[in-house]
C-alpha cells in the first residue's frame, strides 16, 4: 500500500472513530475531551468506545 493510501485510511478511521466518542459523549451530556479524560481515569466502556477512544488517542501522539 501506498503511503497516501495508508494515510487516507487512517484519516477515515480517526474521523469515524471520533464519530462515536462525540455520540457517546452527547449519551453522558459532555464534550469528547471530557469523556476521554474519563477513560483515561479508568471508566469501564463499550468496546467500540474504548477502540475509538484507543484510534484517536494513538492520532494525536503521533501529531505532537
Amino acid at each position: 500500500m501506498s503511503k497516501s493510501i495508508k494515510q487516507e485510511k487512517q484519516t477515515r478511521n480517526v474521523i469515524s472513530a471520533m464519530k462515536v466518542l462525540k455520540k457517546r459523549a452527547e449519551f453522558y451530556g459532555t464534550t469528547t475531551e471530557q469523556l476521554s479524560q474519563w477513560i483515561d481515569n479508568g471508566l469501564d466502556e463499550a468496546n467500540n468506545v474504548l477502540q475509538a477512544h484507543r484510534i484517536v488517542t494513538l492520532d494525536q501522539n503521533t501529531r505532537l
